[in-house]
């Protein structure tokens, strides 16, 4: 059995998803909040000296949203679980797909294999993102 090898990196912060573009009159453009947390994914591949896969690759996203400040508990602290409201997991996806294209893997149709998780944080602990792809075979 040949083990895999994982890369993977941690991007700070509360998940944002693919929006659709942006109308200005004739004028189409990215929204500002999209295009900022897309260079933030970036900077953190690049932080993490991630290398560019060729060929197949399977990515894994398990993304984190902060506990909401209504859920906090004082005697039970909120341990966590399942995001079932908006964003759709597959606009999460599709951000990463696209930010990591040229860094990750030379184009997001080299995603051979996809997992992806929404949960909520832990009470106290922050939103975030863990990103783990490696090659795959076969």
């Amino acid at each position: 059995m040949i083990a895999k090898v994982f890369h993977q990196f941690t991007v700070p912060g509360q998940p944002v998803p693919w929006a659709r573009a942006a109308k200005s009159g004739k004028r189409h453009y990215t929204p500002a909040p999209q295009a900022a947390y897309k260079i933030l994914v970036q900077i953190a591949a690049r932080h993490a000296r991630v290398p560019m896969l060729s060929g197949p690759v399977a990515l894994t996203i398990r993304a984190w949203w902060a506990c909401p400040k209504a859920w906090e508990r004082v005697r039970e602290p909120y341990p966590g679980g399942i995001k079932t409201t908006k964003p759709d997991i597959d606009n999460v996806v599709k951000l990463f797909m696209d930010a990591l294209n040229g860094i990750a893997y030379h184009d997001d149709d080299d995603v051979a294999e996809l997992h992806a998780h929404k949960r909520y944080a832990a009470q106290s602990e922050p939103g975030r993102v863990v990103v783990r792809y490696w090659s795959v075979t076969g």
